[in-house]
């Protein structure tokens, strides 16, 4: 069969399933089009067409949390190591580390023997291997001992006990079937992982791209929000028609030319200035809403694509 016939067979067959999962949810026929970006989330406004390219599916799926070699997670974790060195307080050497931590799994009667087992299982082969983590240049025993070191530092002494189970359990997570365990990569986030949300001073945040997109996402709408609440009420009045006239436009254009300015000067420094993100990543994740801004959409238009991101997200 002709692959230019299967491609547009897939295509039709994508659209049919993408409405069925709409009727089943319960979203009226007339917006299946511009809540479900099956192929291209497109906005329509009058004879203007934006087309909102698709996400690698891996860097947007919420499921996998150890998608391991999602950029934005290998950054995160290169991040998290350099923070672990500095508050290194250098309690234990990588020798009474181990011993502490075989120990400490051997003696626990906080989880199930299963996990135990597999928690002794992988950490024998880690003591074994010691493999190179390419991302950070540094060993995995190392990394653990900064882990470990963490876990019984000054702040986090009402969390000891809770950040060893955690170390233990996220072990017996590294797992792969009977006898192997996850790539050094998938390790290495889970250990990371032991600290994330329960050290106190929230020192490891693991992110992968779509995480840094819903954030971007909360603080365009949050920061418009908040000028125009500082604007005169004749915005806000704009801000709810469906369609503008020229000289309404060129009002809006101000407000709007104003927030992409502020906005910019806000992402710069919580992201770029902090490593977090490239500017080109910066620059894909912010287009399309800036591209809106600039065409003076108004709320509702922008309501509408924001429904279609998180819809996106929340479906696959």
């Amino acid at each position: 069969m002709r692959f230019d016939i299967v491609l547009t067979m897939t295509f039709i067959m994508c659209i049919i399933v993408t409405r069925l999962m709409c009727i089943f949810i319960g979203y009226k026929s007339e917006t299946i089009e511009r809540v479900i970006p099956c192929v291209n989330d497109v906005v329509h406004r009058g004879d203007i067409h934006i087309m909102i390219p698709i996400e690698d599916r891996n860097d947007l799926d919420i499921e996998d949390r150890h998608n391991v070699h999602n950029i934005c997670l290998k950054r995160s974790a290169s991040h998290i190591i350099q923070k672990l060195k500095k508050s290194d307080q250098h309690l234990y050497t990588i020798e009474e580390t181990f011993q502490q931590i075989y120990q400490s799994i051997a003696d626990n009667h906080d989880i199930m023997n299963e996990q135990l087992t597999s928690a002794m299982q992988t950490f024998n082969q880690i003591d074994n291997m010691n493999a190179l983590y390419q991302s950070g240049h540094i060993y995995e025993k190392e990394i653990i001992r900064l882990v470990w070191d963490r876990i019984h530092h000054p702040i986090n002494n009402n969390h000891t006990l809770s950040l060893k189970n955690t170390l233990i359990q996220q072990l017996a997570d590294c797992r792969n079937g009977y006898s192997g365990v996850h790539c050094c990569e998938g390790r290495i986030m889970r250990i990371l992982q032991t600290l994330e949300h329960t050290d106190c001073e929230n020192i490891a945040q693991l992110r992968p791209m779509w995480a840094y997109k819903e954030e971007i996402i909360h603080q365009i709408t949050k920061y418009r929000h908040k000028l125009l609440s500082q604007l005169s009420p004749i915005y806000q009045q704009l801000d709810e028609k469906l369609e503008l006239t020229e000289n309404e436009k060129k009002i809006m254009d101000q407000m709007n030319r104003c927030l992409i300015k502020n906005l910019s000067q806000r992402f710069e420094i919580d992201y770029i200035s902090k490593g977090l993100l490239t500017q080109q990543e910066l620059g894909e994740l912010t287009k399309v809403y800036y591209d809106l801004l600039r065409l003076n959409f108004t709320k509702n238009d922008i309501s509408v694509l924001i429904l279609s991101t998180h819809f996106f997200n929340e479906s696959i």
